[in-house]
């Protein structure tokens, strides 16, 4: 189904991309909201993906799933977009989420939205392969083979990587859920 869509897309049908995006933007999306944790953030890098998988349409070799190719895209756009926030740290945000942080209560704590938030940060302060790996198994439910595909490593490297990563998650967890 996607080789027809790409086909007729490279033959000038634009509403046959058109279906691709809107089969995959989601999981695109929400694989960078986990990446990054911004919800502008997010849909920008989506954006920025399609546009380049649509610019490289005619460079994608077939070697594996369009899915797994655009997935490709997105990590790499997210890790550039860390790479640019690490360079330039802003300083009101981190100010915004630390006072967030001291007015919760206990009850609080126990709330869905304070376990996801501890989650996503628990996932952000993973090693930039690991959070990439947890991210591509558990929320892309993506095998071992196409994680080493979109990462560029060895299938090996990806269960390591997923294995230390879910066990730091743990620990992570672990003392702050206490």
């Amino acid at each position: 189904m996607d080789l027809d869509l790409i086909e007729r897309s490279l033959n000038g049908e634009t509403e046959a991309f058109s279906e691709l995006v809107e089969k995959y933007q989601r999981v695109i999306y929400f694989t960078a909201l986990r990446m990054l944790s911004e919800q502008e953030d997010a849909a920008d890098v989506t954006q920025q993906t399609f546009i380049n998988a649509f610019r490289s349409l005619a460079k994608f070799r077939k070697e594996s799933s369009f899915k797994t190719w655009l997935y490709q895209i997105a990590i790499n756009l997210c890790r550039n977009r860390i790479r640019e926030r690490t360079q330039q740290p802003d300083f009101e945000e981190i100010e915004e989420m630390d006072i967030a942080a001291t007015e919760r209560t206990p009850f609080e704590k126990l709330d869905d939205e304070y376990t996801s938030d501890q989650v996503n940060r628990a996932i952000q302060a993973l090693p930039e392969q690991q959070r990439s790996t947890v991210i591509l198994r558990i929320y892309g439910e993506c095998s071992y083979e196409q994680i080493a595909h979109i990462l560029e490593c060895a299938q090996e490297t990806a269960r390591a990587n997923y294995h230390h990563g879910v066990r730091n998650l743990r620990k992570a967890l672990k003392e702050v859920m206490i």
